[in-house]
């Protein structure tokens, strides 16, 4: 056997007994949560890891002593159950593992609490004389923000301006 190919062998030999670095992910991967609603994350680990740890947006340690940030265990993943979100559960959570030969490894997600738009005001009957000026009011509440824009005939309202409709 030539030098190269021992070289070789032992190369391969020595790369086959090291195990390859554990990856961390998160599923599912969209971290979007609707008000009041619940939500299961969760941190898998593909390879040896021990002790899988959840972390808030304030880094700190998700026990799941707290009926809201619930946690299950497996033997490869950790589970945090996010129950009835609220507008401040929103943010950058981490996931981290801590392995014999690779040191702690993490991975994050960002969470994003949505409220669905809910129109809570809107007037829906006015009656004017011609000529007149009409307000019409609309309040509209969601995560994020909604912007509300108003039409008639296909064309644009504007706050404020006057309504030009078609032959006039």
């Amino acid at each position: 056997m030539t030098l190269q190919a021992r070289i070789y062998t032992c190369l391969l030999l020595l790369g086959s007994s090291i195990a390859a670095k554990p990856k961390l992910r998160i599923e599912p991967q969209a971290g979007n949560i609707y008000l009041n609603e619940d939500k299961v994350f969760l941190c898998k680990a593909d390879g040896e890891t021990e002790d899988i740890r959840w972390f808030d947006p304030n880094d700190d340690e998700i026990d799941g002593e707290n009926e809201r940030f619930q946690l299950r265990k497996s033997e490869y993943d950790l589970q945090l159950n996010i129950r009835r979100a609220e507008r401040g559960d929103g943010g950058n959570y981490a996931c981290k593992a801590d392995t014999d030969s690779w040191g702690e490894l993490e991975t994050s997600i960002n969470i994003n609490v949505i409220q669905r738009v809910t129109f809570v005001t809107v007037n829906t009957s006015l009656q004017i004389d011609e000529g007149q000026d009409a307000s019409l009011g609309c309040r509209v509440i969601g995560i994020p923000q909604p912007t509300v824009s108003w039409r008639r005939d296909g064309q644009d309202v504007r706050q404020q301006g006057k309504y030009q409709g078609a032959g006039n």
